[in-house]
């Protein structure tokens, strides 16, 4: 057995719960490895415990002193190349607010929450973000804080900002009414600016879908007594790539040929 194949095989598997899922009900999240579930309702975020439990509500209010309305769409791709089990990038899901632009992306690290300011201030961007359902406790340093509940803890963290050329702005959070605010010192920056925290679940057990693995096994046994496929269209695999349908998590699976 091709181990290097095997392995990408896997990989691909693992990484579908987390495609943006988009049908009558609106945008969705899976996020496994975090035990979280999300989606969109009207311009807003709703994150919850995957096994139940009250939701947590995050919008974004104002930017730049401006009301931030806006409306979901399928975004870019996720940075990194992470790919499903067709081969599709996973994406993004945006807010286009103005001209700024809102996004989430879903990662095994957590759910990544942006903004990309198209433009600000001389001085000082900010950002005024709603919390429903949930106590903030802002951290002491501002570069992070909690939405408390009684069904778990949410972390929103790992705040960096960084202007058109790379360059890293000082960043920090701090408690406001109904939520918290981000401000950025944008002195000297090039825009358009990039903010990024991310949600996690505190004490996510970050263990792998039983059901996941286990579809993986089944895909990868299919696929190599599976001849290969010519592709004759757009939604067809790529060359080398055999598709397999298989019940679970997935109806319909693209995997990578065993090689020879």
């Amino acid at each position: 057995m091709d181990e290097a194949w095997l392995a990408d095989v896997s990989t691909r598997i693992a990484l579908d719960p987390y495609q943006l899922q988009d049908d009558a009900r609106g945008f969705r999240f899976w996020n496994p490895a975090q035990g979280l579930r999300a989606e969109t309702v009207g311009d807003s975020f709703v994150i919850a415990p995957r096994s139940g439990g009250a939701p947590t509500t995050v919008r974004t209010r104002v930017i730049n002193g401006r009301v931030a309305v806006g409306h979901p769409e399928t975004g870019a791709c996720v940075p990194g190349g992470l790919a499903d089990v067709t081969g599709a990038c996973l994406r993004r899901l945006d807010f286009a607010r103005g001209g700024d632009r809102e996004w989430w992306a879903n990662t095994e690290s957590g759910l990544e929450h942006g903004w990309t300011l198209a433009t600000g201030p001389a001085d000082r961007s900010t950002i005024v973000v709603d919390i429903g359902g949930a106590e903030v406790v802002v951290d002491s340093d501002g570069h992070g804080a909690s939405f408390v509940s009684a069904d778990g803890e949410l972390r929103y963290a790992g705040l960096v900002a960084f202007d058109a050329v790379g360059d890293a702005l000082p960043a920090r959070m701090a408690a406001a009414s109904g939520g918290l605010s981000i401000e950025i010192d944008t002195h000297g920056a090039r825009f358009p600016v990039t903010v990024d925290p991310v949600v996690t679940a505190v004490g996510a057990s970050r263990e792998a879908d039983s059901n996941t693995a286990n579809l993986g096994a089944a895909v990868a046994g299919q696929a190599m007594s599976t001849a290969t496929a010519s592709p004759t269209s757009s939604s067809a695999p790529r060359a080398g790539m055999t598709r397999n349908r298989t019940r679970g998590a997935c109806s319909s699976i693209w995997a990578r040929a065993r090689p020879e």
